[in-house]
């Protein structure tokens, strides 16, 4: 087995500010001081639990950071309020391949504007107390410096606050902690109980009735509102890969990034291939939510004659590899199909046959009420799967 290990998200961004010069600036500081604030970004640490050692990892080598700077509207505000605090300054990064943030101009999509030639410039603040808002990617933020419009589904969004951070002229360090806004959804199709294959694949798996496009716009500070879509607003993991090349009859995994989902029906199809013939399994899974920075990571555990669905919930960054998603530990059955026929019935059909065979009824196990409205990942009173395949359930 794969050693366990734990991605703990601190994506941290540390902002160091340096280099304080005297220039005239106005605002609160009398003396007119203003500070060039520097920034470092810190993405993932991973923890390998069988030896404790940990390596933090920068954010991605060329992604984008937005930062804005607020002060509170009165003297003893203890909370921020976006409605009378007052926006002071913006300002766009990418991030460098040691972790570094250079100022730079970007789109209204947040990519690196490559063809703006102007000088970048970074944030400048008055000595003072501040308020420190970031997102990733950085995209448009609006004309009333709160609010970003057009998040969709197959981005990782990512939002921080820090409040009450003073600035001045010594050294100052201003630490932002991430989070990913979005959920994320895995997907594992996997050979059990010894099953005679030598290619298993997935070509998509298909949910429905999942959050509007856009879910609505992201405040500074917040989140992005849970909705639930109709029919039509689906999401699609299309890229596979298998859990190991040398033995593809194993299975093969893949994920994609979704708007979080409020508490709903999620009918779905999956695609998958047993030694290149298409089938297709439908099911309905039962109400539940897609809530932010977890991860839902759905198994379809393959035998001969049976397809059985499993579902475990984690924080996002709590799976080390994909490797992981595969394995047995903390999964609850959601439901199966039976009386399975791998044969490719109906005389086969090839993999360039676009209709695939629809295979088996579906038959849904019902979730626990703590399970359905649970936003923490919690899986309420349901028994784990265990590694012998037994005690499926409740």
């Amino acid at each position: 087995m794969t050693k366990m290990k734990q991605y703990l998200l601190v994506a941290v961004a540390l902002l160091a500010v340096v280099g304080c010069q005297r220039r005239p600036l106005g605002g609160d500081d009398p003396a007119g001081e203003a500070c060039l604030v520097r920034f470092q970004a810190k993405n993932e640490v991973e923890v390998d639990m069988g030896s404790k050692a940990a390596a933090s990892s920068n954010l991605p080598a060329g992604s984008t950071v937005r930062v804005v700077a607020y002060q509170r509207g009165s003297a003893g505000q203890t909370n921020p309020n976006l409605a009378s605090d007052t926006w002071k300054e913006t300002s766009t990064y990418k991030v460098q391949g040691d972790g570094s943030l250079v100022p730079c101009h970007v789109t209204a999509d947040g990519a690196v504007d490559a063809g703006n030639a102007n000088p970048a410039k970074g944030m400048e603040l008055n000595n003072g107390i501040y308020d420190f808002y970031a997102y990733s990617p950085a995209r448009q933020l609006e004309s009333d410096n709160k609010s970003v419009k057009g998040v969709g589904h197959y981005e990782d969004f990512m939002g921080a606050y820090v409040g009450s951070q003073t600035i001045n002229r010594s050294s100052s360090t201003v630490a932002l902690t991430f989070e990913h806004k979005c959920s994320k959804l895995s997907f594992t199709v996997k050979n059990v109980n010894g099953m005679v294959c030598s290619d298993l694949f997935a070509d998509s798996a298909v949910v429905r009735q999942m959050a509007t496009v856009p879910a609505g716009d992201y405040t500074l500070g917040g989140d992005l509102a849970a909705t639930v879509g109709a029919a039509a607003d689906t999401g699609i993991i299309r890229t596979f890969s298998y859990l190991d090349v040398a033995q593809k009859g194993n299975g093969a995994f893949g994920s994609a990034i979704f708007l979080p989902k409020a508490v709903g029906k999620v009918p779905a199809e999956f695609y998958i291939k047993v030694n290149g013939v298409r089938y297709l399994l439908k099911a309905e899974l039962p109400a539940m939510v897609f809530a932010k920075s977890n991860n839902y990571m759905f198994t379809l555990r393959v035998k001969q004659g049976e397809v059985e669905l499993t579902l475990k919930v984690a924080s996002w960054s709590a799976v080390a590899d994909n490797s992981e998603l595969g394995g047995d530990n903390g999964h609850i059955l959601i439901g199966s199909w039976g009386s399975v026929d791998w044969g490719g019935g109906m005389g086969g059909n090839p993999d360039q046959v676009a209709t695939p065979i629809v295979i088996g009824k579906w038959t849904p196990v019902a979730l626990p009420a703590d399970f359905i409205a649970g936003q923490n990942g919690g899986v309420g009173s349901w028994t784990p799967v265990g590694q012998d395949n037994s005690q499926m359930g409740k």
